[in-house]
């Protein structure tokens, strides 16, 4: 697969937005307060934000917030290419999962009214990244997580964090998650020494929608997903922001790039990672139509997002390094990636 010979045409403002509340600092144990973002995606420019709002973005009748009932939003999506076949995307994606090897797990949120899924990565068995806007308090009373690790979020083994630490920069969409009972992981993250250059291919693995630009969106099925872009670090974040914090990738869906996988409505927290492997990002937001082509990532290499990852960072007693290494190594898991 050759970058080069993509001709970058479509167009990068198209309809678009990410909106999320206010953060608050420190989120502790089961009372944590937050949600996913009150409307996703909407109007590049804000144009149509008051008509493409959470509810249209989710693609539900009702959101239910002033209910008992609790609906099961199929909130996170990545749209595949339409030349690309799903048994691959979901088998390149395993290998990504926790269980599978790597370092991507889903989120699970749960309040009064819904159940929402997105995506975090872990960093260590002890630390996970995510977006913080996956915790802005606009998604229902008292909301609890949980972290589910397996290549399909309903199934495999789940983890609740202890706590949950906000970016105290608002204009730095990151969040730490801290747990105190290790999730068994194959290896510690590795993180990308820079930037990917323009159009460099590069891999995301997430936990949304299937689907293509002809059947549109089938909604969530619980499966991580893998699948390729191009970066676009020069052109400006397409959801605005700080170019030093926030850059774009571009889907091309072109028949002799099956392996492409296009972000819209959601996908928040998932993996960006280069070839050899190793993070320089996470999905932040995308597009708000099946035909959106520019996708924006939160650059977790910035200075100021490592320096706060850092603070936060767990690092484990030996003892409980060899407690992990022992339920790793009794477990069956898929180590090779295939790209």
């Amino acid at each position: 697969m050759r970058a080069e010979q993509v001709n970058p045409t479509q167009n990068e403002n198209q309809a678009s937005t990410d909106s999320f509340g206010n953060h608050t600092s420190h989120l502790k144990d089961e009372t944590l307060a937050g949600s996913m973002p009150k409307r996703t995606w909407s109007e590049w420019g804000q144009e149509v934000i008051r008509d493409v709002g959470f509810k249209a973005a989710m693609g539900v009748s009702s959101l239910g917030l002033g209910g008992a009932a609790v609906t099961e939003k199929q909130a996170e999506a990545g749209l595949m290419s339409s030349f690309g076949n799903d048994a691959d995307f979901r088998a390149r994606g395993a290998t990504y999962s926790v269980e599978g090897g790597g370092n991507a797990a889903a989120l699970r949120l749960q309040s009064d009214t819904q159940v929402v899924h997105s995506s975090l990565v872990f960093v260590n068995p002890y630390t996970a990244i995510a977006t913080a806007h996956q915790f802005a308090p606009n998604f229902g009373a008292n909301p609890t997580y949980s972290v589910h690790t397996g290549a399909n979020y309903n199934s495999g083994n789940s983890y609740v964090p202890s706590e949950i630490i906000i970016h105290p920069n608002p204009a730095i969409d990151f969040a730490v998650l801290k747990f105190a009972t290790p999730v068994p992981l194959a290896h510690d993250l590795v993180f990308a020494s820079a930037r990917p250059s323009h159009m460099e291919t590069v891999w995301m693995a997430g936990y949304g929608s299937r689907g293509t630009r002809e059947t549109g969106l089938l909604g969530q099925d619980g499966f991580i997903r893998a699948g390729t872009s191009f970066a676009r670090p020069s052109s400006p974040p397409l959801l605005g922001g700080d170019p030093a914090y926030y850059m774009n990738l571009a889907f091309f869906n072109e028949a002799a790039l099956p392996t492409q996988m296009s972000i819209t409505y959601g996908h928040s927290g998932n993996l960006q990672v280069n070839a050899a492997g190793e993070l320089f990002g996470l999905g932040r937001g995308a597009g708000a139509t099946v035909n959106g082509s520019t996708s924006e990532i939160l650059n977790v290499l910035h200075p100021d997002i490592q320096g706060f990852l850092g603070l936060h960072t767990v690092v484990p007693e030996p003892t409980s390094l060899a407690l992990v290494g022992v339920a790793a190594s009794c477990a069956v898991f898929s180590r090779r990636r295939r790209l």
